[in-house]
């Protein structure tokens, strides 16, 4: 697992200094820049926590290309961790070793080391599904540290929200699944668990909250997401329409799902196909625990698929392709 970690940084690394800068870059890259110093508790674009990270490398490395992408090198390589902890829980060590092993090869994984958000988020929200399901799995409860995980994931990107309903379907299909848990899963620890949850997330989120309360009340206006899915003052964001797109039902079926599947197909073909057969097995098998963490990824999927198609953001989903992928092999 070290070796495949050091040799995953390196990649990374690697990647990370020959990469062309994209258009977000230029955007995002400028904003961290004394992000720190600046009393800001969000950012007009996105959640703040990747803002403070990568200014912490701006500061250790200077303000170049590679500092600005070094968060995501270093996320991205813990995210291989993560996998690994994740799939020892449903499988054993050698299947969990090679879901590290096809991560750190990914090409997908390795595409997009960028100045962006969703190779740490990614993490994150990782690292919130491996506590959720590894606490429901083994002493039907509820995590406390998923929830903390999960918080920190929103504040790193909003999209992460999404994953709130993924994790309320994978525990009412558990609840329907096993009866003779029903009174745990319903105890009066769990719903404590449950709002402890939810006020643990309700506080993190709150300088993003926050800021657009203020953002509002000075001048009328939001961040980008919340402008997205609100509709709050689409005249000031006049000139990135054609990027606020929000959620739409018909683009979801009518070619969401069909681009979606053609980001992976085009960039890790490989990877895309092991998750289908390993997915299928599965279900054909009646692995229930792999349904239940592929469900865990499923709104937060369609959500992305109806709503911003950029093959980066499907980042999130590599990891689970390469556990569930293990599966045929």
């Amino acid at each position: 697992l070290l070796l495949l970690m050091i040799c995953g940084f390196i990649l990374r690394s690697i990647v990370a200094n020959n990469l062309s800068p994209s258009a977000d870059e230029s955007v995002y890259g400028t904003h961290a820049i004394n992000f720190l110093e600046s009393g800001a508790t969000s950012n007009q674009n996105q959640s703040p926590v990747w803002f403070y990270l990568a200014d912490i490398f701006y500061k250790i490395f200077g303000v170049t290309l590679f500092a600005s992408r070094f968060t995501s090198i270093l996320y991205s390589t813990f995210t291989i961790l993560v996998i690994f902890l994740l799939s020892k829980k449903l499988f054993d060590i050698k299947a969990a070793l090679l879901a590290a092993f096809l991560f750190t090869f990914s090409s997908y994984a390795l595409e997009f080391i960028l100045m962006e958000m969703d190779a740490t988020f990614t993490f994150f929200y990782l690292l919130s599904v491996y506590f959720f399901i590894s606490k429901l799995f083994e002493e039907d409860k509820i995590s406390l540290l998923s929830g903390l995980f999960y918080g920190i994931a929103i504040l790193t990107k909003a999209i992460s929200i999404m994953l709130a309903p993924g994790f309320l379907l994978v525990y009412l299909v558990y609840f329907w699944k096993h009866p003779e848990k029903r009174r745990i899963l319903l105890s009066r620890k769990n719903i404590t668990n449950a709002i402890i949850f939810a006020i643990t997330v309700l506080i993190l989120i709150t300088p993003i909250l926050s800021y657009n309360y203020l953002l509002y009340k000075e001048k009328g206006l939001t961040d980008v997401m919340f402008a997205r899915f609100f509709d709050v003052s689409p005249d000031f964001y006049s000139s990135i329409a054609p990027t606020m797109q929000p959620f739409d039902l018909p683009l979801l079926f009518e070619t969401g799902l069909r681009r979606s599947i053609l980001f992976f197909y085009d960039l890790d073909p490989i990877l895309l196909f092991l998750f289908l057969a390993g997915f299928l097995i599965s279900i054909l098998k009646k692995e229930i625990k792999i349904t239940l963490v592929v469900l865990t990824f499923l709104p937060t999927y369609a959500f992305l698929s109806g709503t911003s198609l950029l093959p980066y953001h499907f980042l999130v989903f590599i990891p689970i392709f390469a556990i569930v992928g293990t599966v045929p092999i």
